[in-house]
């Protein structure tokens, strides 16, 4: 028996961009804001498969969160970049 929790939020980041050396490669660092949008929770059960989970309680409507990451710039207007986002 397992419990799934699915939380969506929208998030807000404010990133800065630090460029070491080269023009077309950076670093961020910043923070975001989420807001939640939907909860799911669904319960995996071999003994009772259609068993509800429940409602979801004590879950914050807005989460704070701490952001760092790499980019490269592929052309004048064009960037790729990878972030790793963890809330506190």
């Amino acid at each position: 028996t397992g419990v799934d929790y699915n939380l969506d939020y929208i998030n807000l980041p404010v990133l800065f961009r630090a460029y070491p050396g080269k023009k077309r490669f950076f670093l961020q660092a910043g923070g975001q804001v989420g807001y939640l949008l939907t909860t799911q929770t669904r319960r995996f059960s071999t003994t009772n498969p259609n068993q509800n989970p429940g409602t979801l309680r004590n879950v914050n409507s807005i989460d704070i969160g701490l952001v760092g990451g790499v980019g490269f710039h592929i052309g004048s207007k064009l960037s790729l970049d990878a972030r790793y986002a963890h809330g506190i």
